[in-house]
C-alpha cells in the first residue's frame, strides 16, 4: 500500500484519515499468467485492480 499512497500523494495531499482508509482497504495479491483475463466483456467486476508490475 505504500506505493499506492506515494502515487496518490503525488497527485493530491491526503489527510491522515484518508491515508488510514487506504491502508485499511482489503488487499489480495495475485500473479497472472500471460494472456490471463482480469475481467471479460460483460462481467460485473466487484473489485478494482492495481498493477504493480507488467503490462495490460
Amino acid at each position: 500500500m505504500t506505493m499506492l499512497l506515494r502515487k496518490l500523494d503525488s497527485i493530491a495531499t491526503l489527510s491522515d484519515e484518508e491515508q488510514e482508509a487506504v491502508r485499511n482497504l482489503p488487499v489480495r495479491i495475485r500473479t497472472l499468467e500471460p494472456r490471463q483475463d482480469i475481467v471479460r466483456e460483460g462481467d460485473m467486476p466487484s473489485q478494482c485492480c492495481l498493477v504493480l508490475e507488467g503490462w495490460l
